[in-house]
């Protein structure tokens, strides 16, 4: 996965991504999005930001015609 761009829409967080499949020498370059919750958690030496990813999930693109 590369990242391109992240936006912070309101509360949510949208992550505009390259995924990069290979199989064997051959190699694709497909566009993601993704649609991201974040939620707070005590510091510690581990996670000093107290930040913890609740869930992902792919935001569908629709096509134009």
């Amino acid at each position: 996965l590369s990242i391109n761009e992240i936006k912070g829409e309101g509360k949510d967080i949208i992550i505009y991504a390259d995924r990069i499949l290979s199989v064997g020498k051959i190699k694709s370059v497909l566009p993601i999005t993704l649609k991201i919750e974040i939620q707070k958690t005590n510091r510690t030496e581990s996670n000093p930001y107290g930040l913890v990813l609740s869930s992902v999930n792919q935001v569908e693109q629709k096509e134009e015609k």
